[in-house]
């Protein structure tokens, strides 16, 4: 690991060329690494020098991945929008026309709530708007594959062979939980913050699905100023 003051360096640097003294000048920086492996090396250094060097005891630490408010002000980059049927109408224009399940229309969107609760609310709402109700819902016949000795056998029993017939369907799912997103990115977003998120990294989780800020809608609370709650445990990062 490097010394604190490596690190203390570049984010004054960083404030004195782009004049802004937010830490690191305002702009986004990942440090990689285990903050408890290798600790910085201090020539005749004793245990506390050594403490004392480590990025963990720099003033910079309290700006690393952590926020002491845990709010947020949100970028004027996103859309807002005033409720639940405007937000799904601006991840899913013209649903009410869509009759097929298009499979670029359904993958490239998604709309994101931190409980299930929500999200059943929000899937309930936006199919109501169109006259699909199962996503490629159909009959599938399925036959035996036993050995033909074996089905011989049945016929010696004078059992017949059979055939099963099943319903074949799932429900559309519009919305997804923060959770069950993880890893997924898509063109746009919606994010239902009515309920803000209550878990580690859900909310920065929930803004990186998709592949453009210009592309996400987010709907918060009624009369709420453009600010939400992010729930961030110090504890992980240590």
């Amino acid at each position: 690991m490097q010394h604190k003051y490596c690190v203390e360096v570049v984010d004054r640097s960083l404030q004195d060329v782009l004049e802004n003294g937010r830490p690191f000048g305002g702009i986004t920086v990942v440090l990689g690494g285990d903050f408890r492996q290798i600790l910085p090396v201090v020539p005749k250094g004793v245990r506390e020098d050594i403490v004392s060097a480590s990025l963990r005891r720099s003033y910079i630490w309290g700006h690393i991945g952590s926020n002491p408010k845990e709010t947020v002000e949100l970028p004027a980059a996103f859309n807002k929008c005033a409720n639940l049927d405007e937000l799904i109408c601006s991840v899913y224009p013209h649903l009410e026309e869509v009759t097929t399940a298009s499979t670029t229309y359904l993958t490239e969107r998604m709309i994101l709530s931190a409980r299930n609760e929500d999200v059943n609310i929000i899937n309930i709402q936006a199919m109501a708007k169109n006259k699909l109700s199962e996503a490629d819902a159909d009959d599938r016949t399925v036959t035996n594959r036993y050995p033909q000795e074996y089905m011989n056998s049945l016929d010696h029993l004078g059992l017949p062979p059979f055939k099963l017939r099943l319903k074949v369907g799932c429900p559309l799912a519009l919305s997804m939980t923060i959770n069950k997103s993880q890893g997924q990115s898509v063109k746009f977003v919606g994010i239902d913050l009515t309920t803000s998120v209550f878990s580690h990294d859900q909310l920065y989780l929930a803004f990186s699905g998709c592949t453009s800020p210009k592309r996400i809608t987010v709907l918060l609370p009624p009369d709420t100023a453009n600010t939400t709650m992010n729930a961030v445990y110090p504890d992980v990062l240590l």
